[in-house]
């Protein structure tokens, strides 16, 4: 029989908060992403991205480089038992199993998972500071991400926390021109930065500033709710400030269909719009059994037609899935469908030209990837239960 000879535990090295931080996250979007995301969960209005930089010439031109990145929010902050506990414990679940949260009169689904995206900040610069207040108390620290590239056990590498008053929180957001009543919030500033950013690229294309504001235009409400709250996003480029709105202005469609699924949460939330249906193309039998569920797209209380349709579902994933739930779960995606009429196939090559009344859905983007597809019918999406 075999005897019990010791009782151990797995240990961590220093490398394990980079293999899970910065060499985990794919590049800066996503790295501030992650960091958005966190600022949408502790119920901010408002968030603030704010790259800084100083004078330099380049080839004799004028420019302006990036020294730090800054990503400010109004939300919950952190109390000094929460930095203890949460921001400087890998891995935790204070999300995990919680579908929404609400807080005052907003409701959220939480976007941030596995417990780790804060280490995204290892991603935009090796030295990070934070700076935060739940409203009652104020602490900062600064991390060196390079501290923990050594083999030596975690908890050898330490960061000094400070407390600072409740005045000189509040002169953090005025001294950047920015006002925060509730004194509540957090400022996380990355310095010594891994990526150029350059002024002069706000005018080209590919560049990471347009490659930024793209992320950031699909961001926009990322799991919207009927009360969710206000949530903007500012983009500060070197002084030039501009709110990120969900940009449409390339694509040219009858219906869009935004998504995003939750895992942790088991959320899946749709909402989009389509500009015209004509109730003759549908079957008659369709049109008496769903008429009550029509009758709102079609026209307004007054019996006006309407000339375009929202509308909005939640549905918990787990109460359409009969047996128990799958051991390797896909995880959390989001992406927008649009779908486009058309009567000439001939723009989409890996398209067979179909002699039907058909809607194109013309791009499928989700993680920067494109995907032509098609769908026959409207129907799918104004028929749910």
């Amino acid at each position: 029989m075999a005897e019990k000879v010791k009782e151990i535990s797995f240990k961590s090295t220093a490398r394990t908060v980079n293999l899970l931080g910065r060499d985990n996250v794919l590049d800066y979007r996503s790295a501030i992403l992650e960091l958005v995301k966190n600022s949408y969960d502790a119920f901010s209005n408002q968030v603030n991205i704010r790259i800084i930089g100083k004078d330099i010439t380049i080839n004799k031109k004028k420019d302006k480089k990036a020294t730090s990145i800054e990503i400010i929010d109004y939300g919950q902050g952190m109390s000094l038992d929460k930095i203890i506990n949460v921001f400087f414990t890998l891995g935790t679940d204070d999300k995990t199993h919680t579908t929404s949260i609400k807080y005052q009169k907003s409701e959220r689904v939480m976007n941030g998972s596995m417990g780790i995206g804060r280490l995204s900040l290892g991603r935009l610069g090796n030295v990070s500071r934070v700076i935060t207040s739940d409203g009652s108390e104020a602490y900062s620290f600064s991390i060196n991400w390079n501290s923990f590239i050594t083999g030596k056990s975690l908890d050898t590498v330490k960061v000094d926390i400070e407390q600072l008053s409740m005045s000189e929180f509040a002169s953090e957001y005025t001294n950047r021109g920015l006002e925060n009543q509730k004194c509540s919030g957090t400022i996380l500033i990355a310095s010594e930065l891994k990526d150029e950013w350059l002024l002069s690229d706000k005018e080209q294309l590919g560049t990471n500033y347009s490659l930024l504001k793209l992320t950031l235009n699909k961001l926009k409400n990322p799991l919207k709710l009927e009360k969710t709250g206000e949530f903007k996003i500012i983009l500060d480029y070197f002084e030039e400030k501009e709110e990120i709105e969900p940009s449409l202005a390339d694509i040219s469609t009858d219906a869009e269909i935004s998504f995003a699924f939750s895992h942790d949460s088991d959320m899946l939330v749709l909402d989009g719009y389509f500009d015209e249906i004509d109730i003759s193309q549908l079957p008659p039998d369709f049109v008496n059994a769903k008429f009550d569920k029509l009758k709102s797209y079609i026209q307004y209380d007054n019996g006006k037609k309407r000339s375009r349709y929202h509308f909005e579902r939640e549905f918990k994933i787990s109460e359409y899935i009969p047996d128990k739930l799958p051991n390797n779960p896909i995880g959390d995606f989001d992406g927008v469908l649009y779908l486009q009429k058309k009567e000439n196939w001939g723009n989409y090559p890996l398209l067979k030209v179909i002699q039907t009344n058909a809607f194109d859905i013309g791009q499928f983007l989700y993680g920067g990837f494109r995907i032509n597809h098609m769908v026959r019918s409207i129907q799918g999406f104004i028929g749910w239960n």
